[in-house]
């Protein structure tokens, strides 16, 4: 008997099943990808004067050579950077913040001689650091060594180190990224980026979003995105300058000449509670004050209703040169930027004179340039010329000034301190006659102080020796008539 009819019922029942007969097949997982949904603060309601007149750097990362990381479907992480920040811009310049951007469109800061990474990042530190201003936050969008598409991350960077300002920015911005992009995990993170570690005011680098994750590179390539992630930066730093931005008087590193055998010199840092465009804010917490000498605490007096701390280097064991870095917080916790004071042994000095006499005729003056080698200020003082000619000086390191010519040109001329703390410095002559008919003229501004640098519309001739005519400083040659 043949057995192939059984076979083709077999075979059709088969066919049966999986043509829809059977039960229906499971429902795929769907792997619900969280981020850049909706916005879930508000800004009505919100008071935006905290953020008036501030100074605020925006760093989109990467550009022109460098695209930065690149997402599955082509996306680059330096378009979105450049998306992000000119829509946060728009947001800060509406409350009345002064914005400046590294860069506005897809380039990057190469040059004939440096085509490296390192000479990009440079320009851009070093553009922050000329404007000196509040903030400075770098915007980028992270990736993964392993390009693992699945992982998701919001992570937030400060300066390597440093745990004042700088933590505070970066926890206020990492809030509000948290609260509106809902993605988790998310992390703050001190960072050894090359703008974190170059940066002289309280800086910020974001990486809100892993591009390398294709379904979040499919949002972020979209224009509400961008704008929902900077409308987060914006509540981020509102939330910031909202407690204030207390400050020490200077904000960049200076140097104090500290001579360890001399007279007690004191070192003063004042507590400013806002900038000059605020009269008033929190107040300083002097308990939380703290003055290190090379890493070790070092005592300090605070005066000034705590708004003032003093210290003397002669009570500590100075081994120059040192690094003083001051830190404080103000009554609500915001921390001031540390204040940082390089103190240097008290170089050799000697006083450079630049003696440029006219011809004598008439009555002929004498115009006098002077600095100080080493760059360590005089004291007030006077420069004595003779016994019936002495030039005061104001405390400095260079200046200018045009006397009546005596009775000939001083072989000898010293400086001789307005107290007995200095000694009497000789001074190194260098003499140039300014040949006739040309006389010294000193430019001098309305209120008749000395006025300052000048342009020449015309040239000088030949006759006249090089050297005399400095447009820095305000003191000119000119001929009569």
């Amino acid at each position: 008997m043949k057995r192939y009819p059984i076979q083709i019922f077999i075979a059709a029942a088969g066919l049966l099943l999986a043509t829809g007969c059977g039960p229906p097949p499971p429902e795929p997982t769907v792997v619900e990808i969280p981020g850049y949904e909706a916005l879930q603060e508000q800004f009505t309601g919100r008071d935006m004067s905290p953020l008036r007149g501030r100074r605020i750097v925006l760093d989109p990362g990467h550009g022109g050579f460098f695209k930065g990381a690149v997402g599955q479907n082509g996306l680059t992480e330096a378009e979105v950077n450049l998306g992000v920040a000119l829509y946060l811009r728009g947001l800060l310049e509406w409350t009345g913040a002064q914005v400046y951007m590294t860069r506005t469109a897809d380039y990057d800061f190469l040059t004939a001689t440096d085509s490296t990474l390192v000479s990009d990042l440079a320009f851009r530190s070093s553009f922050s650091d000329s404007l000196q201003p509040d903030v400075f936050l770098s915007l980028h969008h992270n990736s993964v060594a392993s390009l693992d598409r699945t992982v998701n991350e919001t992570q937030t960077y400060y300066p390597l180190g440093s745990d004042g300002a700088s933590l505070d920015l970066a926890r206020a911005i990492h809030r509000h990224l948290v609260i509106n992009l809902e993605i988790y995990p998310a992390k703050i993170l001190p960072g050894n980026f090359h703008v974190l570690r170059n940066a002289t005011v309280p800086a910020v680098l974001g990486e809100p979003a892993m591009i390398s994750n294709p379904v979040i590179e499919g949002r972020l390539k979209q224009a509400s995105s961008q704008r929902l992630e900077a409308e987060a930066y914006f509540l981020g730093l509102l939330d910031y300058f909202s407690q204030g931005s207390p400050t020490w008087s200077g904000a960049r590193l200076d140097t104090v000449y500290v001579a360890p055998d001399g007279p007690a010199t004191r070192v003063s840092w004042t507590f400013f509670s806002e900038d000059s465009l605020r009269s008033s804010g929190p107040g300083p917490d002097p308990g939380t004050f703290d003055l290190k000498l090379d890493g070790r605490q070092v005592p300090f007096h605070v005066t000034g209703q705590g708004h003032i701390v003093n210290w003397y280097p002669s009570e500590a064991n100075l081994d120059l040169p040192a690094l003083l870095e001051l830190r404080g917080r103000n009554l609500v916790g915001r921390a001031t930027p540390i204040r940082r004071t390089r103190l240097m042994p008290v170089p050799p000095r000697h006083v450079k004179l630049h003696l440029m006499p006219e011809h004598p005729h008439g009555d002929a003056m004498m115009a006098i340039r002077w600095s100080v080698a080493g760059n360590a200020p005089l004291a007030k003082g006077s420069l004595v010329f003779s016994s019936d000619l002495a030039l005061p000086l104001e405390s400095g390191t260079s200046g200018v000034a045009l006397l009546p010519l005596p009775a000939g040109i001083p072989s000898e001329v010293s400086f001789h301190p307005g107290s007995g703390e200095d000694s009497i410095l000789n001074c190194d002559i260098h003499t140039t006659e300014l040949p006739a008919p040309w006389q010294w003229r000193m430019l001098l501004a309305g209120d008749g102080s000395t006025g300052g640098p000048w342009s020449l519309r015309t040239w000088l001739p030949d006759s006249l020796p090089a050297g005399l005519a400095a447009q820095t400083v305000p003191m000119i040659p000119y001929e009569p008539g």
